[in-house]
């Protein structure tokens, strides 16, 4: 009987990593389009702007404002500063290729005399000039962090939840490194691993938490938990 119960975890596994997989979105394809984009001429695009712009009336105007409002705060003018770097020269940047290419995505529109400025990773500050950013604080005076889609390929991935919310495990779902910076990840798993209610873990070799160490679970095996909680950054 173990043995056919491994047989069935194994075949359980292969079945959630096809099934992730398949849910992800595609790299190759990703940098492909991303690149192609850098090969074609930025003066293209910028005579394609006007054009662009134009779009904008097939839709609802007030939605619009709304929408925009919400990513860009910024209500007063500001003068740019060193930090400000002009469209030509805003170049590839290796180490954070999925943030270029998704900011290349929209700046190729403008005059290569445009400034940038931004602040690219898993920003948890309000930069002290306004910048572009994936993410910012919800709350004080956050207008200097311009939001923009950025490291889509791998935060925008939309899952085909076929399973019903009451057959799922009533318990809270963690996996996440953990790092000795982190306070907020070192309280989670002092004070929740081993809880009845709370399956999670470390998935890195963290010193002082080798006890506290769980499996790497794949996309497709997140759904069998009511709640995720999304890992917190300090």
């Amino acid at each position: 009987m173990l043995f056919l119960w491994e047989i069935k975890q194994f075949v359980m596994k292969i079945y959630a990593k096809i099934q992730s997989a398949l849910w992800k979105n595609f790299k190759f394809f990703y940098y492909i389009k991303g690149f192609l984009r850098l090969l074609t001429p930025r003066s293209y695009f910028q005579r394609k702007l006007k054009k662009a712009l134009q779009t904008a009336k097939n839709y609802d105007a007030e939605y619009l404002e709304k929408r925009v409002s919400y990513y860009i705060k910024l209500k007063e003018q500001y003068s740019t500063n060193k930090n400000f770097k002009t469209l030509a020269n805003f170049k590839y940047i290796k180490e954070l290729k999925n943030y270029f290419f998704d900011t290349y995505q929209y700046s190729r529109y403008f005059a290569d005399t445009n400034k940038i400025a931004y602040a690219y990773g898993d920003v948890i500050h309000i930069p002290n000039e306004p910048a572009i950013v994936k993410s910012r604080p919800i709350a004080g005076n956050n207008e200097n962090s311009v939001l923009l889609k950025l490291d889509k390929v791998r935060h925008f991935v939309f899952v085909n939840d076929k399973k019903e919310f009451t057959d799922k495990k009533f318990k809270l779902l963690w996996r996440g490194n953990v790092f000795p910076n982190q306070l907020s990840r070192i309280v989670l798993l002092n004070n929740l691993y081993g809880h009845p209610l709370c399956d999670i873990g470390c998935v890195n070799d963290a010193e002082g938490f080798e006890d506290k160490k769980a499996e790497k679970l794949m996309l497709y095996e997140h759904l069998d938990y009511q709640f995720i909680l999304m890992s917190p950054l300090i």
